[in-house]
C-alpha cells in the first residue's frame, strides 16, 4: 500500500457499520512511479499520485450515501445504547470504553451498592466520593434494575438513566457544593432509605393489596410493583431543586415559588412539579410505557408523598395514622391497611422515616449530617440577618444550633415518629433499634456540654416551626420529670423561665402525637 485515506459508514444516530477506504491513487499510471506523499493542498510539484482534502471531501459524501444505502437494504436497526460501550474522555484514560477504563473507586462504588440493596443503611456521602459526585443518577437506575421494574413494566433503560442524571443536576453537589444538607447525597440517601422499608417490611405489596381492594378498576394487580416504582420515584424527586431555605424563608421574602403555590408547602410543591416537567421531556420520560390509569395512580401517589414531607403536615399525618391502627398488634405481623386513604398515611410514614433517616445511621456518618443540617440553618440565618429579617430559630450562629438540640428533637418528634413506624411494620425494628442507639449517644454528658447555655424565653418571639425544612424542626432543653438532669444545676426561677418557654414552644407547635 502506498497512500490510503478512509471514511466511517455511519447511520443516523452516530452508530458506526463499516469504514471504506481509498488506497493507492494513480496519478500517471499504476505503475508510474511516486513522489513522497503528505496530505496536503495540491502543489506545483504534485503528481496526481497523494490525496488531497477535495478527495477525502468525495469520500466522506461517499461513505454518507453509502451508509444510508446499506441501512436501507440490509434493514439495519440501531442498537440501544447500553448494547454498545460508551467512549468516555477519563483522566489518565483517554477515550476508552468506559468498561475497560474501569477505575478501583467504579469497584468499590459497585460493591457499597450490592451491599447497601439488603442493608439498612448506605453511605451516600461516601458513594458521592466514589463515583464523582454522583451518588443518586448512580443508585437509582441500580434499585430499579435490582427491583425488576425495568423488565415488569418494559421501562426505557436509556430513558431511565438519562431522567435520573438530569434530576441529579437539579439538586446541589453533595461535595462542597453550596447546600450542606439538601443535596444530591440526601436525595439518595432517602431514596435507599425508602428501598429498606419497601423491602425489609414489604410495604409495597401491603398498600397495593388495600389499593387493589379499593378500586373500582383494576389498575393495581396486587404485586405491590406499581407502588413500589412510585415510592422510589418520589424519594428520589422529593427535595428536587431544593436551594438550603425553607418555606418560611420563601414566603417571607415573596419568592417566585411562593407566589406561585400561594405560600402552600412552597418547596414541597415545587419538587414534585418540576419533576413531573422533567417527565415530559421525550428523551427523559421513561414512563411513558405505563398505561394513562397506571401513571394517573403513580402520579397521585407521588405527589401525596412528597407534599407529605412538609412538617407542617406532620400533625395531622401522623395523628390520622396512630388512630388509624388498631390497640393489638396484628397476628399477621404488622399493619396491613384495608382503603386507600390507610394505604397513603402508612406510605407517608415510610417517608417521613426515610427523609429522616440519618437518625439512624452509624454515629459518625449521622454527625455528619447534623453538621451539614446546621451548616445550612446557619446559611440561611446568615441571609435573613442581611435582610433585616428575624432570624429563625436554630438559624442564628449566636445561639445553640441544630447539633446542641438533637435530645429534644429525638425525644418529642424522632422516637415517637419511628415507634409508631415500627408498631404497624415490626420488621422496622433494626431501624428503630439504630436510633434508639443515637438518641443514648447524644444524651451522654460530654454531648451535652454545649447544651448548658440558658435559654430566655424571650428567644421563643419568631420561631415557627411548621415552616422549618422537611428535614427540620425543634427543641431541646426541656427537663423531664423522668431523667435526672446532666447539665448543671439552675436555679428554681431559671427552670421556671424555661419551662414557660418550653409550653410556648409546644403550644405553638402541632402535636405530631
Amino acid at each position: 500500500t502506498r497512500s490510503m485515506i478512509c471514511a466511517p459508514l455511519k447511520v443516523r444516530g452516530g452508530s458506526l457499520i463499516g469504514v471504506v477506504q481509498l488506497i493507492n491513487k494513480v496519478g500517471k499510471g499504476a505503475l508510474a512511479p511516486m513522489s513522497r506523499c503528505r496530505f496536503s493542498l495540491p502543489s506545483a510539484d504534485d503528481d496526481g499520485t497523494c490525496f488531497s482534502p477535495d478527495d477525502l471531501n468525495f469520500l466522506q459524501v461517499f461513505a454518507a450515501q453509502a451508509a444510508t444505502t446499506v441501512a436501507a437494504s440490509t434493514g439495519f436497526f440501531e442498537p440501544a445504547r447500553d448494547e454498545i460501550p460508551e467512549l468516555l474522555p477519563k483522566e489518565g484514560c483517554g477515550w476508552e470504553p468506559e468498561s475497560v477504563c474501569k477505575s478501583s473507586p467504579s469497584m468499590a462504588a459497585e460493591d457499597l451498592l450490592e451491599r447497601g440493596f439488603d442493608a439498612w443503611d448506605l453511605d451516600t456521602l461516601k458513594l458521592a466520593e466514589l463515583t464523582d459526585d454522583k451518588p443518586l443518577s448512580t443508585l437509582g437506575p441500580f434499585l430499579f434494575e435490582k427491583w425488576g421494574l425495568v423488565q415488569h413494566f418494559g421501562l426505557d433503560g436509556k430513558k431511565l438513566r438519562a431522567f435520573f442524571a438530569e434530576l441529579e443536576l437539579g439538586y446541589e453537589k453533595a461535595l462542597a457544593g453550596e447546600v450542606a444538607y439538601h443535596n444530591r447525597a440526601h436525595g439518595a440517601a432517602v431514596l435507599h432509605g425508602m428501598h429498606a422499608l419497601l423491602k425489609h417490611c414489604g410495604l409495597g405489596k401491603r398498600a397495593a393489596g388495600a389499593l387493589k381492594e379499593d378500586s373500582q378498576e383494576a389498575l393495581a394487580d396486587g404485586s405491590g410493583n406499581l407502588e413500589t416504582l412510585a415510592c422510589l420515584l418520589a424519594a428520589a424527586v422529593h427535595d428536587y431543586e431544593h436551594r438550603g431555605l425553607n418555606n418560611d424563608f420563601l414566603v417571607k421574602t415573596s419568592d417566585e415559588r411562593a407566589i406561585r403555590y400561594n405560600d402552600q408547602h412552597v418547596n414541597e410543591n415545587h419538587h414534585a412539579a418540576a419533576a413531573f416537567a422533567l417527565l415530559q421531556r421525550p428523551e427523559f420520560n421513561f414512563l411513558s410505557v405505563l398505561p394513562k390509569k397506571s401513571f394517573a395512580r403513580l402520579r397521585s401517589l407521588v405527589i401525596e408523598l412528597v407534599l407529605g414531607t412538609d412538617m407542617a403536615r406532620s400533625g395531622t399525618i401522623i395523628e390520622s395514622f396512630k388512630q388509624m391502627l388498631p390497640e393489638e398488634p396484628s397476628e399477621r405481623g404488622g399493619f396491613s391497611p384495608s382503603n386507600e386513604k390507610e394505604a397513603v398515611l402508612m406510605l407517608q410514614m415510610a417517608m417521613k422515616c426515610s427523609d429522616l433517616g440519618h437518625l439512624a445511621l452509624p454515629w459518625e456518618i449521622h454527625l455528619s449530617w447534623v453538621h451539614r443540617l446546621e451548616a445550612e440553618f446557619f446559611a440561611q440565618g446568615d441571609r435573613e440577618k442581611a435582610l433585616g429579617l428575624p432570624i429563625s430559630f436554630l438559624m442564628d450562629r449566636s445561639k445553640p444550633g441544630a447539633s446542641e438540640t438533637q435530645v429534644g428533637f429525638f425525644d418529642f418528634v424522632v422516637l415517637p415518629l419511628f415507634r409508631l413506624l415500627h408498631r404497624a411494620a415490626p420488621g422496622a425494628a433494626p431501624l428503630l433499634a439504630a436510633v434508639v442507639d443515637n438518641y443514648e449517644a447524644w444524651k451522654q454528658p460530654d454531648m451535652l456540654k454545649a447544651m448548658s447555655t440558658e435559654i430566655e424565653p424571650s428567644a421563643a418571639v419568631d420561631f415557627d416551626p411548621t415552616a422549618s425544612a422537611s428535614t427540620s424542626i425543634f427543641l431541646d432543653r426541656e427537663e423531664r420529670a423522668d431523667e435526672e438532669p446532666v447539665r448543671k444545676k439552675r436555679s428554681g426561677r431559671a427552670r421556671q423561665r424555661a419551662a414557660k418557654f418550653w409550653r410556648g414552644v409546644r403550644a405553638r407547635t402541632p402535636s405530631p402525637w
